[in-house]
């Protein structure tokens, strides 16, 4: 067990940027500590966690417990968990339509609730082993890495649903498992992890169509 895992069930610690802007060699960090959230009730692994900023709440994935810790960051403490989630590791909330989705790995499903009520609205389901999360803010689309290992099968998937309302409306294969993936804020790319090949997958964020595979730049550090 590595030492990040051994520490991930005592609870999680926040930084925040400086306002000495970013740290150079030789100078002062630019981060520091700003409060600590114990999780007394979550042991074994966390995976993905996100961040309702306007709402002060942080949902994480708490794996090895099947839930979804939902944290008050100005209380500093869990204020709900969700239980019956199958290996939750992706989550992702979206505030223009205030809903949280959840991937969760062993059923293949990506569930979306309500952010006010955390109540189910509906079920979609991909490839086993579905993991993190991506989305474009600027589509509105929602990128769901799954496949791979996890499913049995050499290959992996990227499902790609309507943030908005819900449906399909697209699915890519990728080499391996896929993992996360990250939208150019101004660019027109989309970059998926493929860590089971140390890749990643560099696609044309319109069209999906791959542009380029950069391999063996995540050697040993990428991350699903």
């Amino acid at each position: 067990m590595s030492l990040a895992s051994a520490l991930r069930p005592l609870g999680i610690a926040l930084m925040a940027l400086l306002p000495y802007g970013p740290a150079s060699a030789g100078s002062e960090t630019g981060l520091a500590l700003k409060q600590t959230i114990p999780l007394p009730d979550v042991d074994g692994r966390i995976d993905h966690f996100a961040v309702d900023a306007k709402g002060h709440r942080a949902f994480l994935a708490a794996l090895a417990k099947n839930t979804i810790e939902v944290v008050d960051l100005k209380a500093g403490r869990v204020i709900k968990t969700l239980p019956g989630f199958a290996k939750p590791q992706g989550v992702r909330f979206v505030p223009e339509f205030n809903r949280l989705y959840v991937a969760t790995g062993v059923d293949g499903a990506l569930t979306t609730l309500d952010g006010s009520t955390l109540s189910v609205l509906r079920s979609a389901h991909v490839s086993l082993g579905a993991d993190a999360i991506g989305y474009d803010p600027r589509t509105k689309y929602l990128y769901v890495g799954s496949g791979g290992g996890d499913a049995n099968k050499e290959t992996g998937d990227l499902t790609v649903f309507s943030a908005k309302t819900g449906d399909e409306v697209g699915a890519l294969v990728t080499d391996a498992h896929a993992g996360g993936s990250v939208v150019e804020t101004y660019g027109e790319h989309l970059y998926v992890l493929v860590p089971e090949k140390t890749q990643v997958l560099v696609l044309d964020r319109k069209t999906h169509a791959p542009v380029a595979k950069w391999t063996s730049l995540c050697k040993n550090a990428c991350i699903k």
